[in-house]
């Protein structure tokens, strides 16, 4: 589609973007001195669907009214055919220079808490504007959160958002991302702006960790655990992660929307005073609720990272919470169970009670000895104990009665006597301890025996537990001045990645490192990137020409090349007026050039040198040719001849004087006698 022009104005110029919906290129807008823009063109198999049309066109005008610098702004839409005779539809938006959020994560990992406080914060200001317009975006995920160079960012594609009056559904069916929908949109509910809210938490979540709170081998799968599951506490992931923060995504992600922010602008306040430092107000005005309640901390996160259709926005069904075991709603301290008429309700309450009855005879008779036997005990079946903490694990070996000790005090083979504490139940469970970059610290990686393993003598079996140190970290060394091939050298046990720019030095000599991206002694996971800069020695700069400059414009033209201006000994010269610079050195030419810092010399005219100065000759008591003859061969001019009383014909005076120095082709006055004068009557 390059080159094509749309809407007899829009040049495509190339394509930077594509989803299940419409894919997005560059372009320029022919009737605005080709500004850039960013035009999106609906798939042309979906162009003779009307809910897609419909739902491309609401998306454009959903976004159209929304003015927010947090916002991609929408300018223009329409259809047209094409030459080829098929029809598009296209929408053209604000041209954004910068990454999307999810990339940023995929590429560093968890976030530091401030920078993922202050993002949430600009997402909260766009979902404000939003929902003041009655409008709910439904599709928050970090792949719609555009990170632009400056730090701030924009919220973009309204393609399934909904405003509140809007009619259009589709039965049975969810529209979203499966790993970031709220649980009552996953159940296909009415929404507001607690549906977005609880994405944009799901969103924080992955930015502070690196990893998603739910995900399943389907979108289904994962929308369920949405509905019915704990996410793990982020700062068991993530332990550098600010609590305060883990707080905001707590209230955000409680399965119950009441028990959520009221509105993005609450949120937004709190996500402010996170990036602050300052203590959080809360959901509801009482920051002292535990909104970290809805992390369970001993729930493992989902299922095979697989599943990445689940980061699509798709259409899926609604899932139903009475599908599959409830689970206790994350921040609304409630199970969710399925619908029942009241009277099969009371039903089951009898049903209840008489089992209840029923088991507690049975224990009874059981501690009476009624059942004993000389038969061997039934077989217990290894319970799954991988993916909880190991406290968890323990607790749940000892509800199944595996690996208890019989107390010292006697009593029947696999009877533990309630007075004997805990921990002396459980001498046969052995401990191993692992690194792992999957499991969180404190989790089970892995059992021996496996689940479900048939036990004959669970009371005495013996167990071995693999649990997670968490990630194995190391510490960066202090690389600066080192080779390339050094600093991987140093890093090889870490499995580190040296990734490197070159960047001029004036000290640091070339090949060497000047600086790192982690600092030496930080901490970071094996494999991590570790930045660094190498020295490409000192720059190599042009040579400015400086000739016919004054001193004071040489000096600044040397100067600012990155070169040390000296000035000279000036000299006389007969082309270069005074005051200018006659030469340089070193001088310039084409390609020619010299270490930055390196020192250029010129030299200031002095002006034309003067003339060497001739001394006058004595012709005094010669005749006035021969001293004309001698004033001329001493390269000067006769200028004035007078006469007065004296020798007659002889010089008897002149100036200037004998054996004065002046300048070449000077003149000469001489007095000539002319006789004595005799006054006789």
């Amino acid at each position: 589609m390059q080159n094509v022009l749309v809407g007899k104005r829009y040049r495509l110029t190339e394509k930077i973007g594509s989803g299940g919906m419409a894919d997005v290129y560059k372009a320029t807008d022919e009737n605005l001195a080709n500004r850039p823009v960013a035009v999106k063109l609906m798939h042309p198999q979906l162009a003779s669907d009307p809910s897609f049309v419909a739902r491309f066109q609401q998306e454009a005008a959903a976004a159209a009214n929304l003015q927010n610098p947090y916002i991609v702004n929408i300018y223009d839409w329409g259809s047209e055919v094409m030459p080829d005779g098929k029809q598009i539809y296209y929408i053209v938006m604000e041209y954004v220079r910068g990454e999307d959020l999810k990339s940023i994560i995929q590429r560093t990992g968890a976030l530091p808490s401030g920078k993922v406080a202050e993002i949430g914060a600009m997402v909260c200001a766009a979902l404000n504007v939003a929902h003041g317009y009655d409008i709910i975006h439904r599709d928050i995920k970090p792949h719609n959160i555009m990170v632009l160079p400056d730090g701030n960012i924009k919220v973009m594609d309204f393609g399934i958002a909904r405003a509140g009056n809007s009619q259009m559904t589709q039965t049975g069916s969810v529209l979203g991302s499966a790993h970031y929908v709220s649980p009552e949109q996953a159940q296909g509910k009415d929404l507001n702006g607690a549906s977005d809210l609880y994405s944009l938490g799901v969103v924080l979540y992955e930015a502070s960790t690196g990893r998603m709170p739910f995900d399943g081998d389907s979108p289904v799968a994962t929308a369920l655990k949405q509905v019915q599951e704990q996410a793990v506490r982020p700062t068991s992931i993530n332990p550098n992660m600010d609590p305060s923060l883990e707080q905001v995504i707590g209230f955000a992600m409680a399965k119950d929307p009441r028990a959520r922010y009221a509105t993005a602008d609450d949120m937004r306040r709190d996500l402010l005073r996170v990036a602050r430092g300052e203590p959080i107000v809360g959901a509801h005005g009482n920051a002292d609720d535990d909104a970290t309640r809805v992390m369970g901390g001993v729930v493992p996160m989902g299922g095979p990272r697989g599943a990445q259709d689940a980061d699509g926005t798709t259409v899926m069904p609604a899932v139903d919470a009475g599908t599959a075991p409830a689970g206790a709603a994350m921040g609304a301290g409630r199970t969710i169970e399925p619908e029942e008429p009241k009277k099969k309700k009371k039903v089951w309450v009898w049903i209840g009670i008489i089992l209840a009855l029923i088991a507690a005879a049975g224990i009874i008779a059981w501690q009476l000895g009624v059942f004993d036997s000389e038969e061997d005990p039934e077989l217990v079946a290894m319970p799954m104990v991988t993916g909880i903490t190991e406290e968890a694990a323990r607790e749940r070996l000892r509800d199944a009665g595996v690996a208890v000790i019989v107390p010292e005090n006697g009593g029947d083979s696999g009877i533990v006597d309630a007075l004997t504490p805990p921990e002396a139940n459980e001498g046969l469970i052995t401990i191993e301890e692992e690194y792992s970059p999957d499991v969180p610290e404190g989790y089970v990686i892995s059992q021996d025996p496996t689940e479900g393993t048939e036990l004959d003598d669970a009371a005495h079996a013996a167990v071995t537990l693999v649990v997670s140190k968490g990630e194995r970290r190391f510490a960066v060394p202090d690389l600066t001045g080192m080779t390339l091939d050094e600093a991987r050298n140093a890093v090889s046990d870490a499995n580190f990645t040296i990734n490197h720019t070159t960047e001029n030095h004036n000290t640091v000599p070339e090949g060497q490192i000047i600086n790192q991206s982690p600092s030496a002694g930080d901490e970071l996971p094996g494999g991590s990137t570790i930045n660094v800069v190498v020295s490409a020695g000192v720059a190599s700069v042009a040579i400015p020409d400086v000739a016919g400059l004054t001193r004071q414009e040489a000096i600044n033209r040397i100067s600012n090349a990155g070169l040390n201006p000296q000035e000279g000994t000036a000299a006389h010269s007969d082309t270069v007026a005074e005051g200018r610079v006659i030469s340089q050195n070193p001088s310039p030419g084409a390609g020619v050039s010299i270490q930055q810092g390196a020192t250029v010399t010129f030299v200031i005219s002095r002006g034309p040198r003067p003339p060497e100065m001739v001394e006058v000759p004595n012709v005094s008591g010669r005749n006035e040719a021969a001293a004309r003859q001698a004033i001329e061969n001493a390269g000067l001019r006769v200028r004035n001849v007078s006469h007065a009383e004296g020798e007659i014909g002889v010089v008897i005076s002149q100036n200037p004087g004998a054996g004065q120095r002046v300048q070449p082709n000077s003149q000469v006055d001489i007095t000539i006698g002319s006789g004595t004068s005799d006054s006789t009557e």
